[in-house]
């Protein structure tokens, strides 16, 4: 840990710059290579595996069938030489998140060929990881590994979906160190089941499923009937046949309930569904782009207009791109390239790389093997106060944080994650502000009076 994040930490304190925001756009940077001999590079995760609050990356090589992590040495988009993390055969799937309740990121990871799910322990919180530890062994094709609370005992479970068994499982996480259940069934009745994700999507304060699939119904969602992890039949949210190849759950519109990100194959159709009412009703397709060569998609603000724009990684070499969210209620722009210099299926996420402020984007490319990243050039019209007073204590937060100082009221509050995805909103927030449900790691937020918007970052222990 550098001398001026432990200083900080030693004193608890942040200090926050104010900063009146007035205009922003996200422009891009030219490709800055990390790793160009990741021998058929597949997978992708990005968060802080060594706890110095600097945004790191995790690969997977499919050729070479390892797992490894980059450091971001300072905070600036240097990365070191990559660490091996562990073997696995080909088609992994990754998910991350801190598994034994020690404050530290660990690696959930399905093997597709050799058909088990496991996880890998991050030893010591900087990035030592244990041989993989099997959560089950016997899985027809276990895909996209989710983890969350599904059984509201504050520790993280697993979900999968099974592509050959028609299925989605979950395993309960025992005693919250890693010690895990046999398979829960959520449904068999997903077609050829590919993705699945975890969102309170009616509102109740547990964590529900969505899926997609290839088949006739193709997006569902399963109600948490009593936030224990006992799963309603599926609700159909959209059984017009063919498949979608990616899902994502945020809020488009900023009505602070969970809408969904979908992207297919079969249509080859970005689209989004609203949540109409907050209680797990959605709206038809609303399309964003039709005819887009998609591989992944993922919500993200770019723009750092505080809401949710839609980055796009495209399919065949096409390259990496986004549309702006131009209202914050969901009316998006044309899409707009931010690089085509890749090769083959790419997938594309954000962080904060180079500490700024505002988010980067990773890519990792099948055909050229290569793990690279693109600085966000945001240009801000600002005017910036020395010598703020806004506070934010304590720093590192164990469940909950002030904010004092200024003389005029907070009048909303957002906090979102490493890859610029919003986890909590609030209108005229009370505090102490009740953080005990994050995770551990590095978080971002603003907070708006009527003098401006105002910028902050605070470390989750």
């Amino acid at each position: 840990m550098n001398n001026s994040v432990q200083q900080a930490l030693q004193q608890g304190l942040f200090m926050i710059a104010l900063v009146y925001t007035t205009l922003s756009w996200a422009q891009f940077g030219p490709q800055q290579v990390i790793d160009a001999t990741l021998d058929g590079a597949f997978q992708l995760a990005v968060i802080d595996v060594d706890g110095d609050t600097f945004v790191d990356v995790i690969a997977y090589s499919q050729n070479s069938e390892q797992v490894y992590w980059y450091k971001n040495l300072a905070g600036t988009g240097e990365f070191d030489t990559r660490e091996l993390v562990g073997t696995l055969d080909s088609f992994v799937y990754l998910g991350v998140g801190d598994i034994d309740g020690d404050n530290d990121v660990d690696i959930v990871a399905c093997a597709r060929e050799m058909e088990i799910v496991v996880w890998y322990e991050n030893l010591d919180g900087l990035g030592d990881f244990s041989a993989f530890r099997v959560i089950d062994n016997n899985f027809e094709r276990p895909q996209t590994p989710q983890l969350g609370d599904l059984d509201g005992d504050n520790d993280l479970d697993v979900v999968v979906a099974a592509n050959f068994e028609d299925t989605i499982y979950w395993f309960e996480n025992l005693d919250g160190q890693g010690d895990f259940s046999g398979k829960k069934v959520v449904s068999t009745q997903g077609t050829d089941g590919r993705e699945v994700r975890i969102a309170d999507i009616d509102g109740d304060n547990d964590m529900d499923i969505v899926s997609t699939a290839i088949g006739g119904v193709f997006l569902t969602w399963y109600e948490n009937l009593d936030g224990l992890g006992n799963f309603a039949a599926p609700a159909i949210i959209d059984d017009m046949g063919g498949s979608l190849r990616t899902i994502e759950v945020v809020d488009f519109d900023d009505d602070n309930d969970i809408d969904i990100l979908g992207a297919g194959v079969s249509q080859d159709d970005i689209s989004w569904y609203e949540n109409l009412d907050g209680m797990g009703n959605f709206s038809s397709e609303i399309i964003v782009e039709s005819d887009a060569q998609v591989w992944r998609v993922q919500p993200i603000d770019l723009d750092a207009d505080d809401d949710m724009d839609i980055l796009l990684s495209e399919a065949l070499g096409e390259g990496v791109s986004w549309y702006e969210n131009l209202d914050g209620m969901g009316d998006f722009g044309p899409k707009q390239v931010i690089t085509t210099d890749v090769e083959g299926n790419t997938t594309a996420m954000g962080g904060d790389i180079d500490n700024d402020g505002d988010m980067d984007v990773f890519s990792i490319s099948l055909n050229d093997d290569t793990l690279a990243w693109y600085e966000n050039t945001t240009i801000f019209g600002v005017t910036e106060m020395a010598g703020s007073p806004w506070q934010l204590y304590p720093n590192p937060v164990q469940d909950a944080f002030w904010l004092s100082g200024g003389n005029e009221p907070i009048t909303s509050l957002r906090i979102y994650d490493a890859t610029g995805r919003i986890v909590i909103v609030q209108q005229n927030p009370s505090f102490p502000l009740d953080v005990s449900s994050l995770s551990v790691g590095l978080w971002w937020g603003h907070f708006e009076t009527d003098e401006g918007i105002i910028p902050f970052k605070f470390i989750k222990k």
